[in-house]
């Protein structure tokens, strides 16, 4: 027998959720807005009711298809009182589901209610349980699924999303890709933070929205984790055992940190406790993905022994302790002074800026909380950074207590731990320049702490911008107040401007270009724009 085309099951699929809404149960009665909703009005704010009368329900065809759901495009009317049909993805189960799998799906249903907006979460519209069969209706995603995305950017075949709107035309660049584990991480540490433990966190559970936006989805197997934030799995069900966690397989025993083995196969860790939070990674990931927009100055202690000068005011303090082949480390612990309040100066040397106007600081240190007991009144728990700057390298040490160095901030971690006990931290930071060369210097007045890494950099926006574009290096501006244009060229011998008009391009502070709408560069007749080699893009014929 001949199966039938597409078209004849969506309408087949359409028919079935239309006629039980006459038969199954009355339409739920949703209460209205007492004022009409704008075109424009966010379908994302939770509203009054999620029930949708089946009959607003339009199928278009099937997208995706699991073990036992599938995955509709859809049109919705009146969609929370708008006056427009939106464009939604609607989850169903498979004719032979079992009431099992009815049940799962309500029960994501439930949870995804939950849930506030969040860019990096798949967001939910509405439902259909009262009126129909039972459909969850979330927002419509025209990339489809990220394991197919990146598959079909290989010339592979993708054997769940069948047919997604936007298609990648040119193999991923690892920027690309980056950008994707940070936003899969961020929409993680959210839902950790509630917490909500996902169980099936996977690239095929993750949804590539507008402009390349990744969103977790599929919380078919998510539980809440509120309970000491571990999930113990009492019944025998589906597992997905190539990325689930050993204390999971062995133990039923989820967290959020099990989730985090799903992602990070180099955090592979077998205590749970050893791996590091989704907020972690994600930190991680940013500061990765910004590599290639930042210049180091300064990242000590380096390749050689870092050492920099110890000032010591008259009657100030004990003064810090130079690192050592043992430790590489300043400290300084000035905390039973009784009599007069520590000054203990670290300073750096001369540092050429190479004309940035924004630095960046990162601090990373050791510090202990005041002792109840055998300590003076003058114990901190934060120190303090300075700068000093100048058009010429000095030719002695910069005495800080007679030259104007400025108090740029008091740095403390922000949460203490037990009195006596010590915290790391990491301080994150930046300084608008005002000359060509800097002085940084660190002021301790009684604290005990240890400085174990000091980094300066700077950001830039690099002369690849988009696909076949290239503008000058150029230093990232302090912020995006005065910016000015850069004038662009083409990269490629067989590409040509967009209608012969020049490219115009602002680098904006984060480092990245603000190319003009207009501006583009096109391969020319006969070509076509492909990957190069090192994530470069070139026209082949």
């Amino acid at each position: 027998m001949e199966e039938p085309s597409q078209n004849q099951q969506s309408m087949a699929l359409d028919e079935r959720n239309r006629s039980p809404s006459m038969t199954d149960g009355e339409p739920s009665k949703c209460p209205q807005p007492s004022e009409a909703v704008g075109d424009h009005a966010s379908l994302y704010s939770s509203p009054r009711c999620w029930e949708i009368p089946a009959e607003l329900v339009t199928i278009n065809k099937v997208v995706g298809r699991g073990a036992f759901g599938q995955v509709a495009k859809a049109k919705v009317r009146g969609l929370q009182g708008r006056p427009t049909t939106t464009l939604a993805a609607v989850k169903m189960l498979k004719e032979n589901a079992s009431e099992s799998d009815r049940k799962d799906l309500l029960s994501e249903l439930q949870l995804m209610k939950e849930l506030d907006a969040h860019p990096h979460v798949v967001k939910l519209l509405g439902c259909v349980t009262k009126s129909g069969p039972l459909m969850v209706l979330i927002e419509y995603v025209p990339y489809g699924d990220l394991l197919g995305y990146m598959r079909k950017s290989r010339g592979l075949n993708d054997t769940y999303f069948q047919d997604p709107d936007i298609k990648p035309k040119t193999n991923l660049t690892s920027e690309q890709l980056m950008k994707f584990a940070w936003q899969v991480a961020d929409g993680m540490s959210y839902l950790s933070s509630i917490p909500i433990i996902h169980r099936d966190l996977a690239a095929r559970n993750v949804l590539v929205g507008e402009e390349e936006m990744c969103k977790v989805s599929d919380f078919g197997m998510a539980r809440d984790g509120q309970q000491d934030k571990i999930y113990q799995m009492r019944s025998k069900g589906r597992i997905p055992l190539k990325w689930t966690a050993f204390e999971a397989l062995l133990y039923g025993k989820y967290s959020s940190k099990s989730d985090v083995y799903d992602i990070m196969t180099n955090c592979w860790k077998d205590d749970p406790d050893l791996r590091p939070s989704f907020e972690n990674l994600k930190d991680e990931l940013k500061e990765m993905e910004d590599q290639h927009k930042v210049e180091t100055l300064i990242e000590e202690p380096g390749s050689d022994l870092w050492y920099w000068t110890v000032f010591i005011e008259k009657n100030g303090g004990a003064g810090w302790s130079h690192p050592s082949s043992q430790s590489t480390v300043y400290a300084v612990c000035d905390i039973a002074s009784k009599n007069e309040e520590p000054k203990n100066w670290l300073l750096t040397e001369y540092i050429y800026i190479k004309g940035a106007t924004r630095l960046n600081i990162e601090v990373t240190y050791s510090l202990l909380n005041c002792p109840l007991a055998s300590v003076g009144p003058f114990c901190r728990t934060n120190f303090t950074l300075y700068s000093y700057h100048t058009d010429y390298k000095l030719d002695y040490v910069p005495d800080p207590t007679n030259l104007k160095f400025q108090k740029e901030t008091v740095i403390a971690p922000d949460t203490l731990p037990a009195p006596d006990r010590r915290t790391i931290d990491t301080f994150r930071g930046s300084i608008v320049t005002k000359a060509k060369i800097i002085y940084l210097a660190l002021l301790d007045q009684g604290a005990c702490l240890t400085i174990s890494k000091f980094v300066v950099r700077y950001r830039f926006c690099s002369e690849t911008a988009a696909a076949l574009v290239k503008f000058p290096r150029t230093v990232a501006p302090p912020n995006n107040i005065n910016s000015t244009n850069h004038e662009g060229e083409c990269t490629d011998p067989h590409s040509l401007k967009r209608n012969n008009q020049k490219i115009f391009g602002v680098c904006l502070s984060n480092g990245e270009w603000n190319i003009t709408s207009s501006s583009a560069c096109l391969c020319n007749y006969g070509y076509e724009l492909t990957n190069g080699s090192s994530d470069s893009f070139v026209c082949k014929g």
